[in-house]
């Protein structure tokens, strides 16, 4: 079995990018993702924060709540969101119709220097099942994506 070389963040960007509706309000987190998705698809509906690790998923919940009708998605980082987990468990209960989140998984702290994860072996589909999410689901490549 040969593995293929996974997409690149961008690669992944491109294809949300052209998937989603004109008015979606995507929230990215930290300098690199935020600077990308501004490359790919800026607009005034984005929310980029910087030096605000982990803190994207919840900021997304909010607004997914704040605007039900508005299609929000949350671009967050695999270390990010091992800083904040428990947000995911309040995505869950709240069960917003309108949010999707897009967990990169690299497998390090990317914007703080590269820094590998503790864990390099945990199971993210499994652990968002466990806490309650409808469908969660591992994409490898621009076509399952």
């Amino acid at each position: 079995m040969v593995n293929l070389p996974r997409p690149s963040r961008e690669q992944y960007y491109r294809v949300l990018a052209g998937a989603l509706p004109p008015d979606s309000l995507v929230v990215t987190a930290l300098g690199n993702a935020s600077y990308l998705w501004a490359v790919v698809r800026d607009a005034a509906e984005n929310f980029y924060l910087e030096d605000a690790m982990g803190l994207a998923l919840p900021v997304a919940l909010g607004l997914a709540v704040a605007q039900p009708t508005r299609e929000i998605v949350v671009v967050e980082g695999d270390g990010g969101f091992l800083m904040h987990m428990g947000g995911l468990v309040t995505v869950a209960a709240t069960a917003p119709d309108n949010l999707t989140v897009l967990l990169i998984n690299n497998g390090m702290h990317g914007a703080s220097g590269g820094q590998a994860l503790a864990s390099q072996d945990l199971e993210f589909v499994g652990l968002a099942r466990a806490m309650g999410l409808k469908f969660s689901a591992r994409i490898e490549t621009e076509e399952g994506f």
